[in-house]
Protein backbone atom coordinates (compact mmCIF):
# COMPACT_ATOMS: atom_id res chain seq x y z
CA UNK A 1 0.00 0.00 0.00
CA UNK A 2 2.87 2.37 -0.93
CA UNK A 3 1.17 4.76 -2.77
CA UNK A 4 -1.31 5.27 -0.14
CA UNK A 5 1.13 6.29 2.26
CA UNK A 6 2.42 8.54 0.02
CA UNK A 7 -0.93 9.88 -0.32
CA UNK A 8 -1.52 10.36 3.65
CA UNK A 9 1.79 10.96 4.79
CA UNK A 10 3.87 12.89 1.88
CA UNK A 11 6.46 12.03 -0.46
CA UNK A 12 9.28 12.93 1.72
CA UNK A 13 8.13 10.87 4.61
CA UNK A 14 7.99 7.85 2.38
CA UNK A 15 11.48 8.29 0.75
CA UNK A 16 12.95 8.48 4.64
CA UNK A 17 10.80 5.31 5.40
CA UNK A 18 12.05 3.59 2.29
CA UNK A 19 15.89 4.71 3.67
CA UNK A 20 15.22 3.35 7.00
CA UNK A 21 13.48 0.31 5.61
CA UNK A 22 16.85 -0.35 3.37
CA UNK A 23 18.94 -0.14 6.49
CA UNK A 24 17.30 -2.69 8.72
CA UNK A 25 16.65 -5.31 6.09
CA UNK A 26 20.87 -5.00 5.37
CA UNK A 27 20.94 -5.23 9.13
CA UNK A 28 18.81 -8.11 9.69
CA UNK A 29 19.31 -9.85 6.52
CA UNK A 30 22.49 -12.74 7.54
CA UNK A 31 25.16 -12.86 5.21
CA UNK A 32 24.60 -10.06 3.07
CA UNK A 33 26.18 -9.31 -0.35
CA UNK A 34 24.20 -7.04 -2.20
CA UNK A 35 20.85 -5.65 -2.41
CA UNK A 36 19.16 -2.23 -3.59
CA UNK A 37 15.73 -0.96 -4.61
CA UNK A 38 14.23 -2.28 -7.77
CA UNK A 39 10.88 -0.81 -8.37
CA UNK A 40 8.92 2.06 -6.38
CA UNK A 41 8.01 -0.47 -3.29
CA UNK A 42 10.21 -3.18 -4.14
CA UNK A 43 13.90 -4.40 -2.98
CA UNK A 44 16.05 -7.48 -3.95
CA UNK A 45 18.63 -8.44 -1.72
CA UNK A 46 21.34 -11.32 -2.51
CA UNK A 47 22.53 -13.31 0.69
CA UNK A 48 24.22 -16.25 1.18
CA UNK A 49 22.63 -19.64 1.69
CA UNK A 50 21.47 -20.91 5.29
CA UNK A 51 19.93 -23.76 5.85
CA UNK A 52 19.00 -22.88 9.12
CA UNK A 53 18.00 -19.77 8.47
CA UNK A 54 14.19 -18.58 10.00
CA UNK A 55 12.36 -16.08 8.47
CA UNK A 56 9.71 -15.89 10.67
CA UNK A 57 11.71 -13.78 12.85
CA UNK A 58 12.87 -11.46 11.46
CA UNK A 59 9.19 -10.29 9.98
CA UNK A 60 8.02 -8.68 13.16
CA UNK A 61 11.50 -7.09 13.71
CA UNK A 62 11.66 -5.53 10.30
CA UNK A 63 8.96 -3.55 10.50
CA UNK A 64 8.55 -2.96 14.41
CA UNK A 65 8.40 1.05 15.32
CA UNK A 66 8.08 2.05 11.80
CA UNK A 67 6.27 5.01 10.91
CA UNK A 68 3.04 3.66 10.41
CA UNK A 69 1.31 0.13 12.13
CA UNK A 70 -0.43 -0.12 8.37
CA UNK A 71 2.84 -1.12 7.05
CA UNK A 72 2.68 -4.59 5.66
CA UNK A 73 6.25 -5.92 4.46
CA UNK A 74 5.99 -9.34 1.97
CA UNK A 75 8.71 -11.62 1.11
CA UNK A 76 9.48 -13.21 -2.11
CA UNK A 77 12.26 -15.80 -1.95
CA UNK A 78 13.87 -17.90 -4.70
CA UNK A 79 17.54 -20.37 -4.10
CA UNK A 80 19.85 -18.93 -6.81
CA UNK A 81 20.70 -22.99 -7.44
CA UNK A 82 21.15 -22.63 -11.57
CA UNK A 83 24.48 -20.84 -12.03
CA UNK A 84 23.85 -20.65 -15.60
CA UNK A 85 20.39 -18.31 -15.23
CA UNK A 86 20.68 -14.87 -14.98
CA UNK A 87 20.93 -12.61 -12.13
CA UNK A 88 17.96 -10.86 -13.41
CA UNK A 89 15.76 -14.12 -14.10
CA UNK A 90 16.53 -14.93 -10.71
CA UNK A 91 14.71 -11.94 -9.25
CA UNK A 92 12.35 -11.61 -11.41
CA UNK A 93 11.58 -15.46 -10.10
CA UNK A 94 11.30 -13.74 -6.74
CA UNK A 95 9.68 -11.17 -7.22
CA UNK A 96 6.92 -13.70 -8.62
CA UNK A 97 6.36 -15.15 -5.43
CA UNK A 98 6.38 -12.03 -3.93
CA UNK A 99 3.21 -11.35 -6.59
CA UNK A 100 1.54 -14.43 -5.51
CA UNK A 101 0.98 -13.19 -1.89
CA UNK A 102 0.60 -9.55 -2.46
CA UNK A 103 -2.92 -8.45 -1.36
CA UNK A 104 -3.51 -12.13 1.15
CA UNK A 105 -3.68 -11.25 4.49
CA UNK A 106 -1.31 -13.05 7.46
CA UNK A 107 1.00 -14.71 4.63
CA UNK A 108 4.44 -13.16 4.48
CA UNK A 109 6.73 -15.03 2.85
CA UNK A 110 6.60 -17.10 -0.38
CA UNK A 111 8.77 -19.62 -2.03
CA UNK A 112 9.49 -19.92 -5.54
CA UNK A 113 9.33 -23.68 -6.54
CA UNK A 114 9.27 -25.86 -9.38
CA UNK A 115 4.58 -25.54 -8.95
CA UNK A 116 5.28 -22.01 -9.42
CA UNK A 117 7.73 -22.32 -12.23
CA UNK A 118 4.97 -24.91 -14.22
CA UNK A 119 2.69 -22.29 -13.80
CA UNK A 120 5.15 -19.65 -15.63
CA UNK A 121 5.76 -21.97 -18.28
CA UNK A 122 2.14 -22.60 -18.48
CA UNK A 123 0.99 -18.54 -18.53
CA UNK A 124 3.79 -17.78 -21.07
CA UNK A 125 2.71 -20.64 -23.40
CA UNK A 126 -1.12 -19.59 -22.81
CA UNK A 127 -0.35 -15.46 -23.47
CA UNK A 128 2.22 -16.41 -26.53
CA UNK A 129 -0.42 -18.73 -28.32
CA UNK A 130 -3.99 -16.97 -26.82
CA UNK A 131 -4.22 -14.45 -30.49
CA UNK A 132 -3.27 -17.66 -32.33
CA UNK A 133 -5.50 -19.73 -31.02
CA UNK A 134 -8.38 -17.51 -31.78
CA UNK A 135 -7.75 -17.34 -35.25
CA UNK A 136 -7.73 -21.19 -36.09
CA UNK A 137 -10.89 -21.88 -33.96
CA UNK A 138 -8.81 -23.49 -30.64
CA UNK A 139 -11.21 -23.04 -28.74
CA UNK A 140 -14.40 -24.61 -29.05
CA UNK A 141 -17.57 -23.73 -27.77
CA UNK A 142 -19.85 -26.57 -25.35
CA UNK A 143 -23.57 -26.18 -24.98
CA UNK A 144 -25.18 -27.72 -21.96
CA UNK A 145 -28.72 -27.91 -22.13
CA UNK A 146 -31.04 -26.41 -19.44
CA UNK A 147 -34.25 -29.05 -18.93
CA UNK A 148 -37.19 -26.88 -18.55
CA UNK A 149 -39.51 -28.45 -16.03
CA UNK A 150 -42.95 -27.37 -17.42
CA UNK A 151 -42.57 -29.16 -21.17
CA UNK A 152 -40.00 -31.93 -20.21
CA UNK A 153 -37.80 -30.87 -23.03
CA UNK A 154 -34.71 -28.41 -23.99
CA UNK A 155 -35.76 -25.12 -22.93
CA UNK A 156 -32.46 -23.27 -23.44
CA UNK A 157 -28.41 -23.64 -23.26
CA UNK A 158 -25.48 -22.22 -22.19
CA UNK A 159 -22.53 -22.22 -23.93
CA UNK A 160 -19.11 -22.85 -22.79
CA UNK A 161 -15.65 -22.86 -23.48
CA UNK A 162 -12.95 -25.19 -23.98
CA UNK A 163 -9.06 -24.51 -25.24
CA UNK A 164 -7.60 -27.66 -27.43
CA UNK A 165 -4.25 -26.81 -27.96
CA UNK A 166 -2.45 -28.72 -30.41
CA UNK A 167 0.73 -28.99 -28.26
CA UNK A 168 -0.59 -28.72 -24.42
CA UNK A 169 -3.80 -30.82 -25.02
CA UNK A 170 -6.97 -29.80 -23.11
CA UNK A 171 -7.07 -26.74 -21.28
CA UNK A 172 -8.57 -26.39 -18.34
CA UNK A 173 -10.55 -23.01 -18.44
CA UNK A 174 -9.50 -22.32 -14.88
CA UNK A 175 -5.76 -21.67 -16.28
CA UNK A 176 -6.55 -19.31 -18.97
CA UNK A 177 -10.43 -17.55 -17.82
CA UNK A 178 -8.29 -15.77 -14.73
CA UNK A 179 -5.27 -15.01 -17.02
CA UNK A 180 -7.48 -13.20 -20.07
CA UNK A 181 -9.33 -11.47 -17.37
CA UNK A 182 -6.06 -9.93 -16.08
CA UNK A 183 -4.37 -9.23 -19.31
CA UNK A 184 -8.15 -7.93 -21.35
CA UNK A 185 -7.98 -10.53 -23.70
CA UNK A 186 -11.54 -12.27 -22.44
CA UNK A 187 -13.52 -9.66 -24.44
CA UNK A 188 -12.27 -11.18 -27.58
CA UNK A 189 -12.90 -14.41 -26.61
CA UNK A 190 -16.04 -13.60 -25.38
CA UNK A 191 -17.23 -11.87 -27.99
CA UNK A 192 -15.84 -14.83 -30.28
CA UNK A 193 -18.12 -17.50 -28.34
CA UNK A 194 -21.03 -14.86 -28.89
CA UNK A 195 -20.28 -15.04 -32.65
CA UNK A 196 -20.18 -19.05 -32.24
CA UNK A 197 -23.44 -18.87 -30.27
CA UNK A 198 -25.09 -16.79 -33.23
CA UNK A 199 -23.73 -19.21 -35.92
CA UNK A 200 -25.35 -22.01 -33.87
CA UNK A 201 -28.31 -20.44 -33.61
CA UNK A 202 -28.79 -19.93 -37.07
CA UNK A 203 -27.55 -23.41 -38.12
CA UNK A 204 -30.29 -24.88 -35.86
CA UNK A 205 -32.87 -23.15 -37.73
CA UNK A 206 -31.08 -23.74 -40.99
CA UNK A 207 -31.66 -27.51 -40.26
CA UNK A 208 -35.26 -27.41 -38.87
CA UNK A 209 -33.74 -28.47 -35.15
CA UNK A 210 -35.76 -26.73 -32.22
CA UNK A 211 -34.51 -23.75 -31.92
CA UNK A 212 -33.71 -22.68 -28.12
CA UNK A 213 -31.98 -19.53 -25.97
CA UNK A 214 -28.37 -20.10 -25.69
CA UNK A 215 -26.66 -17.86 -23.23
CA UNK A 216 -22.80 -17.17 -22.86
CA UNK A 217 -21.06 -15.87 -20.03
CA UNK A 218 -19.92 -12.08 -20.10
CA UNK A 219 -16.63 -10.91 -17.93
CA UNK A 220 -16.26 -8.06 -15.82
CA UNK A 221 -13.96 -6.36 -18.45
CA UNK A 222 -16.17 -6.56 -20.89
CA UNK A 223 -18.12 -3.65 -19.59
CA UNK A 224 -15.11 -1.54 -19.50
CA UNK A 225 -15.15 -1.94 -23.16
CA UNK A 226 -17.07 1.06 -24.65
CA UNK A 227 -18.06 -0.81 -27.88
CA UNK A 228 -19.16 -4.29 -25.95
CA UNK A 229 -23.17 -3.79 -26.41
CA UNK A 230 -22.73 -2.45 -30.34
CA UNK A 231 -20.35 -5.36 -30.45
CA UNK A 232 -23.11 -7.73 -29.79
CA UNK A 233 -25.85 -6.29 -31.96
CA UNK A 234 -23.92 -6.81 -34.47
CA UNK A 235 -23.06 -9.72 -34.30
CA UNK A 236 -26.92 -11.02 -33.96
CA UNK A 237 -27.61 -8.71 -36.89
CA UNK A 238 -24.85 -10.30 -38.74
CA UNK A 239 -26.50 -14.01 -38.66
CA UNK A 240 -30.21 -12.71 -38.47
CA UNK A 241 -30.87 -14.39 -35.03
CA UNK A 242 -33.40 -12.99 -32.88
CA UNK A 243 -31.88 -11.15 -30.02
CA UNK A 244 -34.21 -12.54 -27.74
CA UNK A 245 -32.88 -15.84 -27.90
CA UNK A 246 -29.34 -14.67 -27.42
CA UNK A 247 -28.80 -14.60 -23.25
CA UNK A 248 -26.11 -12.76 -21.38
CA UNK A 249 -24.91 -13.99 -17.98
CA UNK A 250 -23.42 -12.23 -15.86
CA UNK A 251 -22.56 -12.67 -12.20
CA UNK A 252 -22.42 -10.80 -9.02
CA UNK A 253 -19.26 -10.27 -8.44
CA UNK A 254 -18.78 -8.83 -12.18
CA UNK A 255 -21.55 -6.12 -10.96
CA UNK A 256 -20.07 -4.94 -7.76
CA UNK A 257 -16.81 -4.13 -8.89
CA UNK A 258 -18.32 -1.97 -11.14
CA UNK A 259 -21.94 -1.72 -10.71
CA UNK A 260 -22.84 1.59 -12.36
CA UNK A 261 -21.12 1.02 -15.80
CA UNK A 262 -22.99 -2.60 -15.75
CA UNK A 263 -26.29 -1.59 -15.16
CA UNK A 264 -25.86 0.97 -17.66
CA UNK A 265 -24.53 -1.63 -20.42
CA UNK A 266 -26.96 -4.18 -19.26
CA UNK A 267 -29.86 -1.80 -19.78
CA UNK A 268 -28.73 -1.21 -23.24
CA UNK A 269 -27.90 -4.62 -24.01
CA UNK A 270 -31.98 -5.15 -22.39
CA UNK A 271 -33.33 -2.19 -24.49
CA UNK A 272 -31.81 -3.75 -27.94
CA UNK A 273 -33.80 -6.78 -26.94
CA UNK A 274 -31.08 -9.25 -25.47
CA UNK A 275 -31.98 -11.53 -22.22
CA UNK A 276 -30.22 -11.16 -19.25
CA UNK A 277 -29.27 -13.85 -16.67
CA UNK A 278 -27.85 -13.38 -13.30
CA UNK A 279 -25.53 -16.24 -12.79
CA UNK A 280 -24.16 -17.97 -9.35
CA UNK A 281 -27.19 -16.50 -6.81
CA UNK A 282 -26.91 -17.72 -3.63
CA UNK A 283 -23.46 -17.89 -3.54
CA UNK A 284 -22.20 -14.01 -3.05
CA UNK A 285 -23.61 -11.66 -0.41
CA UNK A 286 -25.06 -9.15 -2.47
CA UNK A 287 -27.48 -11.25 -3.74
CA UNK A 288 -30.90 -9.40 -2.96
CA UNK A 289 -29.51 -5.72 -3.39
CA UNK A 290 -28.58 -7.11 -7.26
CA UNK A 291 -32.07 -8.15 -7.95
CA UNK A 292 -32.87 -4.96 -6.63
CA UNK A 293 -30.83 -2.70 -9.33
CA UNK A 294 -30.24 -5.03 -11.81
CA UNK A 295 -32.47 -5.41 -15.33
CA UNK A 296 -32.94 -9.12 -15.33
CA UNK A 297 -34.64 -11.69 -17.16
CA UNK A 298 -33.09 -14.67 -15.45
CA UNK A 299 -32.49 -15.74 -11.84
CA UNK A 300 -29.68 -18.97 -11.98
CA UNK A 301 -29.39 -20.32 -8.16
CA UNK A 302 -26.09 -21.78 -7.22
CA UNK A 303 -25.39 -25.50 -7.31
CA UNK A 304 -24.25 -25.19 -3.89
CA UNK A 305 -27.38 -24.03 -2.43
CA UNK A 306 -29.04 -27.04 -4.34
CA UNK A 307 -26.39 -29.32 -3.13
CA UNK A 308 -26.77 -28.13 0.61
CA UNK A 309 -30.38 -28.36 0.55
CA UNK A 310 -30.28 -31.89 -0.89
CA UNK A 311 -27.41 -33.30 1.88
CA UNK A 312 -30.00 -31.48 4.91
CA UNK A 313 -33.32 -32.34 2.52
CA UNK A 314 -34.12 -28.75 3.28
CA UNK A 315 -35.03 -26.91 0.59
CA UNK A 316 -36.87 -23.90 2.31
CA UNK A 317 -34.31 -21.48 1.08
CA UNK A 318 -34.30 -22.52 -2.40
CA UNK A 319 -37.81 -22.70 -2.27
CA UNK A 320 -37.83 -19.01 -1.04
CA UNK A 321 -35.46 -18.03 -3.89
CA UNK A 322 -37.88 -19.11 -6.31
CA UNK A 323 -40.59 -17.59 -4.59
CA UNK A 324 -38.77 -14.31 -4.62
CA UNK A 325 -37.73 -14.54 -8.33
CA UNK A 326 -41.45 -15.41 -9.56
CA UNK A 327 -42.50 -12.11 -7.34
CA UNK A 328 -40.21 -10.10 -9.50
CA UNK A 329 -41.01 -11.62 -12.62
CA UNK A 330 -37.62 -13.74 -12.90
CA UNK A 331 -37.79 -17.26 -14.68
CA UNK A 332 -35.51 -19.57 -12.50
CA UNK A 333 -33.02 -22.30 -13.59
CA UNK A 334 -31.12 -24.36 -10.52
CA UNK A 335 -27.08 -24.92 -11.64
CA UNK A 336 -25.75 -28.46 -10.66
CA UNK A 337 -28.64 -31.01 -10.59
CA UNK A 338 -27.21 -34.33 -10.46
CA UNK A 339 -29.87 -36.78 -8.63
CA UNK A 340 -33.23 -37.57 -9.30
CA UNK A 341 -34.71 -36.27 -6.18
CA UNK A 342 -33.09 -32.80 -6.74
CA UNK A 343 -35.03 -32.70 -9.99
CA UNK A 344 -38.14 -33.82 -8.57
CA UNK A 345 -37.91 -31.03 -5.36
CA UNK A 346 -37.48 -28.68 -8.09
CA UNK A 347 -40.26 -29.05 -9.83
CA UNK A 348 -42.64 -29.34 -6.96
CA UNK A 349 -40.78 -26.21 -5.80
CA UNK A 350 -41.63 -24.33 -8.96
CA UNK A 351 -38.29 -23.95 -10.78
CA UNK A 352 -38.59 -23.63 -14.37
CA UNK A 353 -35.29 -24.71 -15.76
CA UNK A 354 -32.58 -27.34 -14.66
CA UNK A 355 -29.08 -27.02 -15.56
CA UNK A 356 -26.59 -29.84 -14.58
CA UNK A 357 -25.57 -33.76 -15.18
CA UNK A 358 -28.79 -35.76 -14.42
CA UNK A 359 -30.22 -34.47 -17.47
CA UNK A 360 -26.83 -33.73 -19.64
CA UNK A 361 -22.87 -32.72 -19.51
CA UNK A 362 -22.08 -29.99 -21.16
CA UNK A 363 -21.68 -31.06 -25.19
CA UNK A 364 -20.31 -30.51 -28.32
CA UNK A 365 -22.20 -29.22 -31.43
CA UNK A 366 -23.07 -32.40 -33.19
CA UNK A 367 -23.78 -33.68 -29.31
CA UNK A 368 -25.68 -31.05 -28.60
CA UNK A 369 -27.59 -30.93 -31.99
CA UNK A 370 -28.74 -34.93 -31.59
CA UNK A 371 -29.65 -34.18 -27.93
CA UNK A 372 -32.42 -31.11 -28.99
CA UNK A 373 -34.53 -33.83 -30.72
CA UNK A 374 -34.40 -36.43 -28.00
Amino acid sequence: NFKSLNDRYGRQNCDQLLHDLADRLTDFLPDFMAGGRVSSDTFAFLIRHQEDHDWTTMIPRVSKGLMSAHISIKYGVVEYVDRTLASSLTCDRAIMALEMIKGVFNVDVAWYDEKLRKKQLMEHAIVETMQQALEEHQFVVYYQPKHDLHTDTTGAAEALVRWIHPELGFVSPGAFIPLFERNGFITQLDLYICEEVCKEIKRCEELGLPVVPISFNASRMDFDALTFTSDVANLADKYGVDRSLLHVEITETAYSESPERVITALEELRANGFLIELDDFGSGYSSLSSLNVLPLDVMKLDMSIIRQAAELNDYRIVHSAIQMAQFLGLTTVAEGVETKDEAQNLKELGCDLIQGYYYSRPLRQSEFESHLTE
